[in-house]
C-alpha cells in the first residue's frame, strides 16, 4: 500500500480506478482496510479489493460493455499479466514481492 500511495501522490487520479487482486480469495486485513480508508480520505479515490475470480468477472463485464472481443481481451490480459510479473509495468502494477515463481508457473502452462 505504501508503494501505491507514493505512485499516486501529487497526481490527478480522480478519473482512475484502483484495486488489489488477492489470490485465491479475499481475506480480512485490518491494517490494509485502515490504509484504504486513509487513501480515500487523502486522495478522494476508492480502492477495490477483489478475489481473483471476482476481478476476472469485472474484466469480462467491462470488456463486454466496451465491445471488446473475448480473444482480444485474452491477448491483452496475458500480455499485461506477464509484463506485470516481469516487473515491466511498475508504473501501473507495482508489485513489491518476488514474482519469479509466478512467472515459472506461467511458463509451465505453455509447455
Amino acid at each position: 500500500m505504501d508503494v501505491f500511495i507514493e505512485k499516486i501522490r501529487g497526481k490527478d487520479v480522480s478519473d482512475l480506478e484502483f484495486g488489489y487482486v488477492l489470490f485465491p480469495e479475499k481475506k480480512e486485513y485490518t491494517d490494509v482496510d485502515r490504509k484504504i480508508l486513509d487513501i480515500a480520505d487523502e486522495f478522494g479515490v476508492e480502492v477495490q479489493i477483489y478475489a481473483f475470480d471476482e476481478w476476472v468477472q469485472e474484466q469480462l463485464i467491462r470488456a463486454s460493455n466496451e465491445n471488446i472481443a473475448e480473444n482480444a481481451l485474452a491477448i491483452a490480459w496475458i500480455k499485461a499479466y506477464t509484463e506485470s510479473f516481469a516487473l515491466m509495468r511498475e508504473d501501473r502494477a507495482p508489485i513489491d514481492e518476488p514474482t519469479h515463481d509466478w512467472l515459472q508457473s506461467l511458463q509451465n502452462v505453455f509447455q
